[in-house]
């Protein structure tokens, strides 16, 4: 029977006969009757829990709506910490040693150089202003500073890529020499087309750098030849087949009465100028250098070169084929080193000579050390030396150093030799002018 339901609380409770437990699965299992249940509103039992003497699954306990948990103590609040002490101007200095060691750097030279200078009995401080003048602020010196800069900035990146990939090209010289020399002819043989002849040497030179590039990376990644023996071979292989080539097959005409050896000169509708007093060239190889520079910070393939320069094993073992990185890291490197070959052709010299190349490709490795292997610094590391390269003349000339002062007794004497023969004494007066060159 049941008892009545209380209609307050909504709750009914029905009776049930005495409690017995028996041996689950046994034989009076299913004719045990059910405990006391109690029927209510569902909000009476939101927080019900077992009875602990009773493992039947209906078989509740009501409990009130509260929770009688205990609630956890709130955080505590943090003491205030007095500022950390970071080191000072040490800590700065370690943190940023990738700057600071560039700047040590340059003020060790300026040192020494300014020692050598005194010992050669000329102001320091004068021959420093000299050079800067000389480089910046004489007319039309600015222009040929950044012209002297573009083919630095693009050998010193053909040096930083591989860099950033564990490798050191120093092959710089012939892929200089391979794309200015082809560049060049091509320049030279498609001059009728105007800047399209211009645009079609500089890709030939990228083209025929990257070649000399490949064939480096195939030798690393084939055979095992290291790449600094393989490179410095290769200066010497195509030193002797770019003099070939100037002096046999792509001679010029007037070459052969003049005795100097150099191609045909490139069209001047084929020439590359100057935008605003801005060379085309270092125009070109600004655009390069944040080119690569993003490249290597911002693009999936910049990340497989860091990766494979920090650790080629690691690289390898997540998939990233290091043959393939490192004949790609080499041939873009080499491209951009005769690009700048082109460059250099088609904007300064306007045909091909062997003494072209200088010590350009060696200069890109002095200027990708100095730059850190970042591309971006790069630019200030080649405008640096571009500023000593223009201003070095002007300076021999205004301090009359020893050198200067030989070549002035030499130009003399030569002229005093001669001084019976008319077509002789304009060398002689000019010489005279500049061995006049002012003194401090």
């Amino acid at each position: 029977m049941t008892d009545p339901v209380d209609e307050g609380a909504g709750i009914l409770r029905v009776p049930a006969p005495s409690h017995v437990r028996p041996r689950p699965g046994g034989p009076d299992w299913q004719n045990v009757p059910t405990p006391p249940v109690t029927i209510g509103h569902p909000r009476t039992f939101a927080h019900a829990d077992r009875t602990p003497d009773c493992g039947h699954p209906s078989h509740w306990r009501p409990m009130s709506e509260t929770s009688t948990a205990a609630q956890p103590a709130p955080p505590a609040e943090p003491e205030p910490q007095e500022p950390r002490d970071r080191g000072g101007l040490l800590a700065y200095l370690i943190g940023h040693q990738s700057g600071v060691t560039i700047i040590v750097a340059l003020l060790i030279s300026l040192a020494i150089g300014w020692v050598i200078i005194l010992s050669q009995g000329v102001n320091a401080p004068y021959a420093y202003e000299t050079l800067v003048r000389e480089a910046l602020f004489v007319d039309g010196s600015f222009t040929r500073t950044l012209q002297k800069t573009a083919p630095l900035v693009l050998t010193g990146l053909a040096v930083v890529l591989p860099l950033r990939v564990g490798l050191f090209n120093i092959g710089g010289q012939g892929q200089f020499a391979t794309g200015a020399i082809f560049g060049a002819w091509v320049a030279y043989a498609t001059g009728g087309s105007g800047f399209l002849g211009a645009l079609l040497g500089m890709v030939v030179g990228l083209v025929c750098g990257a070649a000399v590039g490949i064939l480096v990376g195939i030798l690393k990644t084939w055979r095992g030849v290291h790449e600094v023996i393989s490179t410095i071979m290769l200066n010497y292989i195509v030193a002797g087949v770019t003099f070939w080539l100037v002096v046999g097959p792509l001679q010029a005409e007037s070459s052969k009465t003049s005795g100097i050896p150099q191609t045909e000169e490139i069209p001047e509708s084929a020439q590359l100028g100057a935008v605003g007093g801005v060379p085309i060239g270092f125009i070109v190889a600004v655009v390069l250098a944040v080119a690569c520079w993003w490249m290597l910070t911002r693009t999936t393939l910049g990340f497989k070169f860091n990766t494979v320069g920090a650790n080629k094993s690691a690289a390898g073992y997540a998939g990233i084929s290091i043959s393939v990185i490192t004949v790609l890291s080499l041939a873009i490197g080499a491209g951009l080193a005769g690009l700048g070959g082109a460059l250099e052709a088609a904007g300064t010299l306007h045909r091909f000579e062997p003494a072209i190349v200088g010590t350009l490709g060696f200069d890109g490795i002095t200027i990708a050390l100095l730059a850190r292997a970042n591309p971006l610094a790069t630019i200030p590391a080649a405008f640096l030396v571009g500023m000593l390269r223009t201003g070095a003349a002007g300076l021999q000339f205004a301090t009359q150093t020893p050198s200067c002062r030989a070549a002035s007794r030499r130009r003399s004497s030569t002229c005093s030799s001669r001084r019976s023969s008319s077509w002789s004494r304009s060398p002689c007066s000019a010489s005279g002018s500049s061995a006049a060159a002012p003194t401090r």
